[in-house]
């Protein structure tokens, strides 16, 4: 049997500004492009209110924590209290249940998630259609750490 495979949309290029959440930087409005309420929206509006500034671990997952919290409590508790994550295993061509991870480092996966430029699912994209890139840097002490980068040259109308 033959998979029809779905290209996924990682743009929210299309998406009417006024259904997106936006948040404030130095005098500058910037829409966050996550649906509202998911922990991408969350790690987003953490990160935007922060352009070109490092934010650690701890800051990003407590921020997320009080903006979900914020928008709604027991979608967070449902996220923070997950058991088991199905997981697509490409190499067997299936779907497998696996034991969830703790909810401070899906935060970090998730943000990794939306730094990925290539493969099959370039969440980045997201980003770079506004002009900004998400990476992963490390202070002088090797301190792991997300920030968001404007894309020099970039004719964005985000900000």
């Amino acid at each position: 049997m033959k998979m029809n495979k779905t290209i996924r949309n990682y743009s929210f290029a299309h998406r009417d500004k006024n259904t997106l959440d936006s948040v404030e930087c130095n005098g500058i409005e910037y829409s966050i492009p996550a649906g509202i309420g998911s922990s991408y929206w969350a790690i987003l509006k953490t990160l935007f209110s922060k352009i070109e500034q490092p934010v650690y671990y701890e800051e990003l997952t407590s921020s997320v924590k009080e903006y979900m919290l914020d928008r709604d409590p027991d979608r967070w508790l449902r996220y923070c209290n997950k058991n088991i994550v199905t997981v697509y295993v490409k190499s067997k061509k299936t779907t497998i249940c696996k034991p969830s991870k703790h909810w401070k480092q899906r935060i970090i996966t998730n943000a990794l998630t939306l730094s990925r430029n290539g493969g099959n699912s370039p969440y980045c994209l997201r980003l770079l259609e506004n002009g900004f890139i998400l990476k992963k840097e490390y202070d002088s002490d090797r301190k792991p750490y997300f920030i968001i980068r404007k894309v020099p040259n970039n004719t964005s109308n985000n900000g």
